[in-house]
């Protein structure tokens, strides 16, 4: 069962829930990898005044989707499953 939790889209509703990994935001905003870390780090030395919001949840980072969405001053009606944006031949070997 998927809750507000969650990082991706609901399989069975295709609605974008409320936090988005920052490779999903990277997708959203047609940036790289490296520049939307670096938005993130920019958030957090700031305070929040500039840069790409973040929270931290276990150590893991995430953009929350209604933040994003008043930043680019459009809804986000899709993202792909996290797993969906992972390079191919990345992998690390046993």
């Amino acid at each position: 069962m998927n809750t507000d939790m969650d990082n991706d889209a609901d399989p069975r509703t295709d609605q974008v829930l409320a936090l988005l990994t920052v490779p999903q935001a990277t997708w959203v905003l047609g940036i790289g990898r490296t520049k939307a870390y670096a938005l993130t780090l920019e958030w957090r030395a700031t305070g929040g005044k500039s840069g790409m919001k973040v929270v931290e949840i276990g150590g893991q980072l995430r953009v929350p989707r209604v933040w994003l969405e008043e930043w680019i001053g459009t809804p986000i009606e899709f993202v792909p499953h996290p797993s969906a944006l992972a390079k191919p031949g990345k992998h690390r070997a046993a």
